[in-house]
């Protein structure tokens, strides 16, 4: 799970520009907390779908219902094999 965590933190690092300057992002850290509006959580599905080769149900769109970074890769985990 640990690399799954390092892959998404480099996917919101490079794609959205997620840490700013802030601190650094970690298994525990809050997705509400990285101020992504609707678009780029949007553009942030697309992108993990095709990294993953996953597609997100409906009712996972949802920011507090994906919780920490920790929370997305166990759904990505869940969701597929992880791999791409």
């Amino acid at each position: 799970m640990t690399e799954l965590v390092e892959r998404l933190i480099a996917i919101l690092e490079q794609e959205f520009d997620a840490r700013q300057g802030g601190p650094a992002l970690h298994a525990d850290t809050e997705l509400s907390s990285l101020g992504l509006s609707s678009l780029n959580l949007v553009k942030l599905i697309v992108r993990l779908e095709a990294a993953f080769d996953i597609e997100f149900a409906d009712e996972a769109l949802d920011l507090p219902r994906l919780g920490r970074l920790r929370d997305l890769a166990q759904y990505i985990s869940q969701r597929g094999s992880g791999a791409a």
